[in-house]
Formats: structure tokens, C-alpha cells, sequence
């Protein structure tokens, strides 16, 4: 009999209209839309999930680095580095090309916290094979279907996602309100629609694969759904935890059935009955062989003692920067007082230094205890008048909290648009 697997579209900030397509085998059996809190209705085996979290984050980036060893280590440096994230993230990458000095790798990263909301509010009994964002199901899916577009523009729910991709590799994403009455034309060249806008789409698209016997115009409109038939393991949001309790589950429901048939067999005593005996041996015998490989794949995917020692070290050095600053919540603030259209370009924090010690002849540098130091670089666009009154706005709402020391103001009439660099002093109490 086969199992049903049901796929579904989940938007993290609004439980309560997940789409979903529930097929049994290669058969669509049931299509809709339903809360979150209902999915147990649904009474599917197994559930694959695609999710949009308005934090989410997308990049392709050059690691220096020589040691796939060290990759994982290297990617979470690069999106701390990046200060993109205020909490807690899962990061998900696939190692693209790898150079004499370094490696090439593109990335999916979003926060903890809808990850864990997501597995809390689902509460029901059905295996998770996967969970992944659906900007990765929707370009999986149009490079399965041989497109390849420079663009992908798609709105659903309300909300419109506009998804740059480079050489089939997302490097950004943008969300906004979609009002299907607004007049915007996204037809331009290179751009793929799909989803709300898939009836505008002007573009000759041969489908030649099969997904549950769907059409074109179906999959065009739901690739949130469709996506998900194409899985890339690498940008598998499941942590090793979930997994290894997914294989602990299969196999105490394999073992107890396995108990059930022996007890039976122990009560007839005949070649027939152990004939079988031998057979279910064996089918026990692979299954446990199966199991055990997908435990060694799982730990041969945890840290080994140098990575762990790195690690370590690394701890230290972020809980000695933290130790009188709590950077999410400085990067929290300045978000917060910064210029609606400003576009950060740097933000770099380090621990102040203070005067020197004098021993013998060598001059000896301290870290100065609670001081910080801050070095910022936005960009503002608009007029010169415009964008002068905000950066000085800026300014004094930085000194409210923070001591600026060296400020530049430059205005390009050309780019129509400003570019402020400051430099802070931070009292670490101040966080």
C-alpha cells in the first residue's frame, strides 16, 4: 500500500493559509489550503515542507580556505562577519568550486526561531523528510524545467519575492506586500513569473517532466509545492537531532513488528513457518544494515576533535568581545535609528585600545575594559538636502548612547546619493 506524503508551503509569519498537495504514490489525491494547527487532517505519512521567512538570507561566496575540513566553520565566520543575524540561525551550503586558495560555496542561512516554531506548531505524527526555504524549491524547480532565468518574480499570499539568481545560484532576495490591483509590469527580459503572477508569464516553456501528471500552468502557479519533488539534501533545514529520532522511530516500529511476527512463528512448529522465520531474519537483517549505514553517515557529519577545538577557541574569542558588549543588541539599536533607506556597507566592532604600559623599552597596548570601538559606512540616497538632514539626524541619535570621534559626509551629485563614515566610541554597560 503506498504511504501518503503530503507537500506543503509554509509563510512563518502567517500560519494560517498553508497550501498544500497530498498525493499517494505518483497520484494527486487532495489540494487546498488549511491552518497550521490542521495538518494531523491531512492524515499523511510523511510531509515535505518549503518555508518563507522574511529573515532569510541568500548568498554565493569565496571562503579562503583549503580544508573542506573546515568549511562548515568558515561559512558561520562569513555570515557572523556579515552581522546579518540578531539571534540564533541555522545556515545550509553547498560547496561549488574549490581553488588552489580557497573554495567557492553558495548559501542559505534563516533564524532558529522559525525553524523551532515551525516543528512546535506542527505537533503531529507524520515523518518530516525535509523542510527547506522555498526560494530554494522555486529555483530548484525552474532549473529542472530547464529555465534559467536572471530573475525569479513571485507572489503568493499577499506577499511578492523577488529572487536574483547568478549562474543558477540564489545571491539575494527581496519581499514586499503584493496587491494584485497594483499596475507593475515585471515582464523583462530574463525574468521568470510564477505563482499569483504565473498568467502574465509570455515565455515559450517546453515541460517535459512529470510531476503527479501535472500541467505547466499548475506548476507555474504553485511552485512553492512542486519544488519540493526536486530535493537538494544540501539545503535540508532538519537538524541531525530530528533525523537521528526519525531513524530511532523507523526502526523501534520495524523492530516491534518484526517481535510480533516471531512470537507468531514460535507457535507453529513446522519447515513452512521456519522457511519464513529465515526470511524475515533476513529482511530484519538488511533493514538494521540500512539503519546502521544512515547512523555512520550521521556521525561522520559531526565535528571532529580539531573542528571542535576551533571551535572552542572561536567561543572564546566572540564571549570575550561579548563579555561587556552584546553586540545583537547594539546591532539592534543602530537598525532601529538608522535611516528607513539607508544601505549599510560596513560595520566593523572591536574592543577599544587604551595607553600603553611602559616595559623597559617596549610600549605594551591594552584592550581598555567596557570601551568599544565602532566603524560604520552607510549610504543614503536622495538630494543633498534630503540626505545631508538624515545623516545629521543619524548622528545625534548615535551620540545619544555612543561618543562619535570622526564623521565624513560625501555627496555624489552624479549617483544622487550620500555616503557617511563614523567612527564610535561604545560604553560596553550601554548594552
Amino acid at each position: 500500500m503506498a504511504s501518503k506524503t503530503a507537500y506543503l508551503f509554509v509563510n512563518t509569519s502567517n500560519t494560517e493559509n498553508i497550501e498544500y498537495l497530498v498525493a499517494k504514490g505518483n497520484k494527486i489525491v487532495k489540494t487546498g489550503t488549511i491552518s497550521i494547527q490542521n495538518i494531523g487532517e491531512l492524515k499523511a505519512d510523511h510531509l515535505r515542507i518549503s518555508f518563507l521567512s522574511d529573515l532569510s538570507y541568500f548568498d554565493t561566496a569565496q571562503l579562503k580556505i583549503r580544508s573542506k575540513k573546515f568549511l562548515n566553520i568558515a561559512v558561520k565566520k562569513f555570515i557572523d562577519g556579515l552581522s546579518v543575524f540578531t539571534e540564533p540561525y541555522i545556515v545550509r551550503y553547498k560547496l561549488l568550486n574549490k581553488f588552489d586558495d580557497g573554495m567557492s560555496v553558495k548559501i542559505a542561512a534563516a533564524p532558529k526561531s522559525d525553524i523551532n516554531e515551525l516543528f512546535q506548531s506542527l505537533n503531529q505524527s507524520a515523518v518530516i523528510d525535509s523542510v527547506m526555504p522555498v526560494e530554494n524549491a522555486i529555483v530548484n524547480l525552474s532549473e529542472k524545467m530547464g529555465i534559467h532565468p536572471n530573475k525569479i518574480v513571485w507572489a503568493k499570499f499577499g506577499t511578492l519575492s523577488e529572487i536574483i539568481i547568478k549562474n543558477g545560484n540564489i545571491i539575494s532576495k527581496s519581499l514586499s506586500r503584493y496587491d494584485p490591483q497594483q499596475t507593475n509590469n515585471f515582464s523583462e527580459e530574463g525574468t521568470l513569473l510564477m505563482g499569483d503572477l504565473a498568467d502574465e508569464n509570455k515565455e515559450n516553456i517546453k515541460w517535459k517532466l512529470n510531476v503527479f501528471g501535472a500541467n505547466l500552468n499548475q506548476v507555474l502557479h504553485s511552485p512553492e509545492i512542486y519544488g519540493l519533488f526536486f530535493l537538494d539534501k544540501s539545503f535540508n533545514f532538519l537538524e541531525n537531532v530530528y533525523l537521528t529520532k526519525i531513524m530511532a522511530y523507523r526502526f523501534s516500529k520495524l523492530a516491534a513488528v518484526i517481535s510480533i511476527i516471531l512470537s507468531l512463528l514460535l507457535t507453529t512448529v513446522s519447515a513452512k513457518s521456519y522457511l519464513n522465520y529465515l526470511k524475515i531474519r533476513k529482511t530484519f537483517n538488511d533493514k538494521l544494515s540500512y539503519l546502521s549505514s544512515k547512523n555512520d553517515e550521521l556521525k561522520a557529519k559531526l565535528p571532529n576533535k580539531n573542528e571542535i577545538t576551533t571551535l572552542k577557541r572561536l567561543s572564546k574569542l566572540q564571549n570575550k568581545l561579548n563579555r561587556e558588549l552584546n553586540l545583537g543588541k547594539f546591532v539592534g539599536w543602530l537598525s532601529n535609528i538608522m535611516p528607513s533607506d539607508a544601505l549599510i556597507n560596513s560595520i566593523d566592532v572591536s574592543p577599544a585600545k587604551t595607553a600603553s604600559k611602559q616595559r623597559g623599552a617596549v610600549m605594551q597596548t591594552e584592550s581598555a575594559d567596557k570601551e568599544f570601538t565602532a566603524k560604520i559606512d552607510i549610504s543614503i540616497k536622495g538630494n543633498y538636502k534630503s540626505t545631508k538632514y538624515k545623516t545629521i539626524m543619524f548622528l545625534k541619535k548615535l551620540s545619544l548612547k555612543t561618543t562619535p570621534k570622526k564623521s565624513i559626509f560625501n555627496y555624489t551629485n552624479s549617483g544622487k546619493s550620500a555616503r557617511f563614515r563614523t567612527m564610535l566610541t561604545i560604553d560596553g554597560t550601554e548594552f
